[in-house]
């Protein structure tokens, strides 16, 4: 499977919300651990007891709106302990935790993630992140549904897209 995914950001959620609200929704707050490497960060998810190493780096407030396609990659690591030796290993040290609230939205094969770190901390706590991906069996699918979603989107929200660096 491939997943196609565009960011970017939102200061309010409402019409997005309204908008997709015949999806499938769900609400939750999930605990995430940064780790990086310098050139790479890895996102890790605790979900329940169980924990996720999920393959996708935090999009950067510079580059707020990025869209490329991938091998769908979501591995489960029995326990953490086993977890932080394997990323020390391979030269990733932790950055930070934090709690993020997740709002998703779904009908298939298309998923709308609006998720906001629940940090006094975070410099973009204003901001929302918006992920808009889908997952297909190749990539040229993935791209055209993609590119049409993105753009029924845009007809009701205008996401927030600095100039890249």
């Amino acid at each position: 499977m491939i997943e196609c995914s565009m960011f970017g950001y939102l200061e309010m959620i409402d019409g997005l919300c309204s908008y997709l609200r015949f999806y499938n929704r769900t609400d939750t707050v999930v605990r995430e651990r940064i780790y990086s490497n310098g050139l790479r960060s890895l996102t890790v998810a605790v979900e329940d007891e169980d924990v996720y190493l999920v393959s996708r780096s935090l999009p950067d407030m510079n580059k707020s709106r990025v869209s490329f396609c991938s091998v769908v990659q979501k591995t489960r690591v029995i326990t953490s302990r086993g977890l932080e030796g394997f990323l020390s290993a391979l030269g990733f040290v932790f950055v930070k935790e934090n709690k993020v609230s997740v709002t998703s939205f779904r009908r298939h094969p298309v998923e709308v993630e609006i998720s906001k770190w629940k940090s006094e901390y975070s410099n973009v706590d204003r901001l929302h992140l918006v992920k808009v991906s889908v997952t297909t069996e190749n990539a040229n699918d993935g791209e055209r549904i993609l590119s049409k979603m993105v753009e029924e989107l845009e007809s009701q929200v205008q996401l927030l897209r600095p100039n890249l660096k």
